[in-house]
């Protein structure tokens, strides 16, 4: 519930910054909010941190 309620608001926050009405039967739509679940549901379960499954010498390539 508490995901839900939040996602709603962000919608709300998108629509209101950008003056628009997001069509909520669109596919990216759907992927907009899939998204945004799936992100909320990682940071709210205390998963791990953002980069943390990344193997130590990608990181190293990368920097």
């Amino acid at each position: 519930m508490k995901i839900t309620k939040l996602i709603a608001g962000i919608v709300d926050i998108v629509q209101y910054q950008y003056g628009l009405t997001l069509d909520v039967e669109s596919f990216n739509y759907t992927r907009f909010i899939g998204h945004l679940r799936a992100f909320m549901v990682q940071r709210l379960s205390n998963a791990r941190p953002y980069g943390a499954e990344l193997d130590g010498e990608l990181l190293a390539l990368m920097e």
